[in-house]
This record gives C-alpha cells, sequence and structure tokens, in this order.
C-alpha cells in the first residue's frame, strides 16, 4: 500500500522559514535599534535602510537581498551587540 500511495503524494514544499520582518535604519556608527538594544552592522550599510528579520533565537539583518549581519537574540534591555571583522592581516 505504502508503494501506491508514494506515487500520488505531493513532495515535500521546502522547510518553512519563520520570522517577523522589520524594517530599520542603521544608524552613521554602524548600529540599528531594535526592541531597545542595538546591534552591530557593517559600516557600509550607514544612514540606510535595512530588513530586520527575527526569530525565536537569533536576528538577520538583509540588505539588498543578501544577509550581512546575525546576532543572537536578545530579550534583555539596553545592550549593545558587535560583531567584530577580524583584523585585515588574519584574513
Amino acid at each position: 500500500m505504502l508503494q501506491d500511495e508514494q506515487l500520488r503524494l505531493m513532495p515535500m514544499p521546502r522547510p518553512f522559514d519563520g520570522y517577523m520582518e522589520v524594517l530599520a535604519r542603521v544608524t552613521s556608527t554602524g548600529l540599528i535599534h531594535l526592541e531597545r538594544n542595538r546591534y552591530s552592522v557593517p559600516t557600509e550599510h550607514a544612514n540606510s535602510a535595512v530588513s530586520v528579520r527575527l526569530y525565536h533565537d537569533h536576528i538577520a539583518v538583509v540588505a539588498e537581498g543578501k544577509r550581512v549581519a546575525r546576532h543572537s537574540r536578545s530579550f534583555e534591555r539596553s545592550q549593545t551587540f558587535y560583531d567584530w571583522p577580524p583584523p585585515c592581516w588574519i584574513v
């Protein structure tokens, strides 16, 4: 029965990517303000609008269709989270 039924089943869709999306403006110092916290974004996006995808455990910052930053999500207040780029001699 299973073999007969498998021929009629629909293919599996891609996994559900569940997030809430908000717009944010990157400050001149490369930070976005979100839920009373600040998260770093690469400085080439300073003074521009980005999309912030809120997942249950992390946030993803998307600019021009590409993810440019990712941080663990914090539900505390008045925290600043930086993701420092590696020094140029390590690259």
